[in-house]
């Protein structure tokens, strides 16, 4: 899973990059947080109602 680069953010933590992005809609807000060192394996992903 790609994130597109304006979408979203770049963190380090711990000298691991990831990428972060926040999506929201009429049902909700999701946040989803994807290593990028290890071939966008996803790490968190957090839904809730708005």
């Amino acid at each position: 899973m790609a994130f597109p680069k304006k979408k979203s953010r770049r963190i380090i933590v711990d000298d691991h990059q990831y990428r972060w992005m926040v999506k929201g809609d009429f049902y909700g807000v999701m946040l989803l947080i994807i290593s990028e060192e290890y071939n966008g394996q996803k790490l968190l992903q957090i839904s809730g109602i708005a």
